[in-house]
């Protein structure tokens, strides 16, 4: 974990070298109209919980697997955070938003799963020859355990990996994206470039049962072209070209790396008052090395989807439905899988104060040939939160998952989990 601490150092370090500008904004002496002007914001909060099933197991384990997750494991959670954020212009040309939150969460009946989440994000936009552009990156470090879990159910590991074991372990995980836009009259082209880097500090075993984190990584670069349909909605065409990487199981490089094209088509924009539309989708092509398992096919055609509706019918109201379907490696396996997800959230604001919601969402993760592993997740849930004033919120929630094996004979990734909470949040 000495990586994840240096990081937080660093952080801090970072962070520690903001607060003369934050202090600036607080004087009371004049400030010029071209000097940097900064805003600082912050929160405390407190969440106590419940989880059902910690170890999202329904199944008794086989007893021949030493060490195997409990089934049906319930446990109080309390997790403590803060958040700190600072927005302002260096020069009238850029413009940095910059956050950090700290997330600590305790199990009072399975500290294997105790963690400490650092989330750090960075914002830079500006334009350059009137051509504007951004720039945001988010890091996250998990100090969590450095011992995987081990399941002993028939089929093994559960759905989708059991990710919410995952994303308690010790792990460092940064996305960055980058866009600029120049339009030409109704006309417009806009580069953009993504990154997706995933770093498990877990240690690997051969023991039986034990799932195994691998790393993995991504970057994509492309170009779209889109022109103005009518008032407030473009119609978009793009192209990606892009690379993932599957690392090292056992020492030994996976063979499911690959080389990606993308070619596609969508609308953005708000084709009436109460729709902001942001739809993107087309085929993928691969390009896999030698090495990948005997009956899997490196030449199919992927759909991919990024597609998201915001609908306000009226303004309490707000409705949001999103598809999104890609194909990355696998975290615990040597293997690819495509990444699914059709969800549809509401929140309405029913006084000025009090705030409910509810959502529903559908996860998957299908595996081609030649393994055999196709699992779907449905959650849905419901929210409710009341603002005493500006500065304190408390809020209700409730999830159900209910996980499903499209495979017969493989109980052992099935599983049925309940999550209650209630947090309290101080913002100044």
């Amino acid at each position: 974990m000495n990586r994840i601490r240096l990081f937080v150092v660093s952080t801090g370090l970072a962070f520690a070298a903001t607060f003369p500008f934050v202090a600036d904004t607080r004087a009371n002496e004049p400030v010029a109209a071209n000097a940097p002007q900064w805003k600082a914001t912050g929160s405390f909060s407190l969440k106590v919980g419940y989880d059902s099933n910690v170890f999202v197991q329904d199944t008794t384990p086989d007893g021949a697997i030493p060490g195997a997750v409990r089934p049906r494991h319930g446990s109080m959670i309390t997790t403590t955070g803060a958040a700190l954020g600072v927005d302002g212009r260096v020069i009238p040309a850029l413009k940095i938003a910059a956050g950090y939150t700290l997330e600590d969460s305790r199990y009072q009946t399975a500290s294997s799963e105790n963690n400490l989440v650092h989330r750090v994000s960075l914002g830079l936009s500006g334009s350059v020859s009137g051509a504007p552009w951004t720039l945001q990156s988010a890091l996250t470090a998990i100090d969590g355990g450095e011992v995987g879990p081990t399941f002993g159910g028939p089929g093994g590991v559960a759905a989708v990996g059991a990710i919410p074991l995952r994303d308690r372990r010790a792990a460092l995980i940064e996305r960055s994206s980058f866009q600029l836009i120049r339009t030409s009259g109704r006309w417009f082209v806009r580069p953009v470039a993504t990154l997706y880097v995933h770093d498990f500090f877990t240690q690997q075993s051969r023991a039986a049962g034990y799932e195994n984190y691998l790393d993995r990584q991504e970057w994509t670069a492309g170009v779209d072209f889109g022109r103005e349909m009518f008032a407030g909605t473009r119609f978009v065409a793009g192209y990606r070209y892009g690379r993932q990487d599957q690392l090292k199981l056992y020492g030994v490089d996976s063979p499911y790396d690959s080389s990606l094209q993308r070619f596609l088509v969508g609308l953005e924009g708000t084709p009436a008052p109460w729709l902001r539309l942001n739809l993107l989708a087309g085929p993928e092509t691969r390009r896999f090395g030698n090495g990948t398992a005997a009956g899997f096919d490196p030449g199919r055609v992927l759909l991919w989807i990024d597609a998201t509706a915001v609908l306000t019918p009226d303004p309490r109201d707000t409705c949001t439905m999103a598809i999104r379907r890609f194909e990355q490696p696998a975290f615990a396996s040597c293997s690819v899988y495509e990444d699914i997800t059709y969800e549809i959230s509401w929140r309405r604001k029913i006084s000025n104060a009090l705030t409910a919601g509810a959502g529903c969402k559908l996860y998957g993760g299908d595996w081609p040939a030649p393994v055999n592993r196709e699992d779907w997740i449905l959650t849905p849930s419901l929210q409710l939160s009341y603002a005493f004033n500006r500065h304190g919120t408390i809020e209700l929630a409730y999830g159900r998952d209910r996980a499903d094996s499209r495979v017969p004979n493989t109980a052992g990734r099935e599983y049925r989990r309940e999550l209650i909470s209630g947090t309290a949040r101080y913002a100044f």
